[in-house]
């Protein structure tokens, strides 16, 4: 888990993995907390409904667009998984 805040945690499906994958990628937890800091992303946070795609899910982009967070359903979680 990751806390952007102390009222915003990023809790990893497959810490493990993504651990890794943000090692081979030179990324950083604190990168992480800087992207996703909600006083960055106010504008994000407001308008992060619309868009939504054909499964009624949605994308946030970060502020500095260098993360994008998909909402999931139970189905794509399992498949995800």
């Amino acid at each position: 888990m990751i806390e952007i805040n102390s009222e915003t945690k990023v809790i990893e499906l497959a810490p493990k993995v993504f651990s890794r994958i943000r090692e081979l990628d030179d990324i950083s937890n604190q990168d992480i907390q800087n992207s996703l800091d909600p006083s960055l992303n106010t504008k994000q946070i407001f308008s992060a409904g619309e868009g939504t795609g054909k499964s009624g899910s949605f994308f946030f982009f970060s502020f500095d667009k260098r993360f994008i967070i998909k909402t999931m359903n139970i189905g794509e979680k399992n498949t995800f998984l």
